[in-house]
């Protein structure tokens, strides 16, 4: 009788420590990008560079969003941000190849001009936060099994897990 108690206590924790590491853990995460190690600091560069490096932010950005949408199951079932991936506006820019302008609220002057290319979108999953010297910094909301793919993207120069758990915290 013993045996069959331990044997059920065992399987039990067992298959609670599989659900656990299988159940995909999704956290925010603060996102370094830098176009060039040698760019001086964001707010004493000259307008044109600026506006180089929020486009090449603003096209990181697109592909964190692609390999959030393309492992929507690395995410939990329950989280709902994952539900802006359902959104008509996602779906027609997958269909026509369009790429999304991640609208910046924290610097409306920073927004790219509208073009036919990007389509205007702001995201839950994906945010900008601000530069940070002579890098820019975004919040995005990463399953754990993610991080390292977005680490070896272009100009990724850090990758760090938000503690505060409130990707608010970080708004001007």
């Amino acid at each position: 009788m013993n045996k069959l108690i331990l044997s059920t206590l065992l399987f039990v924790v067992l298959l609670g420590s599989f659900i656990n590491t299988t159940v995909a853990k999704s956290n925010g995460y603060i996102i370094g990008i830098r176009r060039n190690k040698n760019d001086g600091n964001f707010e004493r560069a000259p307008q044109s560079l600026q506006k180089a490096i929020v486009k090449l932010v603003n096209e990181r950005m697109n592909d964190i969003y692609d390999i959030i949408q393309s492992n929507r199951e690395a995410y939990s079932d329950n989280d709902r941000n994952l539900n802006e991936l359902d959104d008509l506006l996602v779906t027609w820019r997958n269909t026509y190849e369009k790429r999304f302008q991640f609208i910046n609220y924290n610097r409306p002057e920073s927004n790219l001009p509208l073009n036919e290319d990007l389509v205007p979108f702001e995201s839950n999953l994906v945010k900008f936060i601000a530069p940070i010297t002579n890098y820019y910094t975004i919040w995005a909301q990463l399953s754990d099994k993610l991080v390292d793919e977005v680490k070896s993207l272009p100009n990724v120069i850090s990758v760090e897990k938000n503690n505060s758990g409130d990707r608010n915290t970080y708004t001007e």
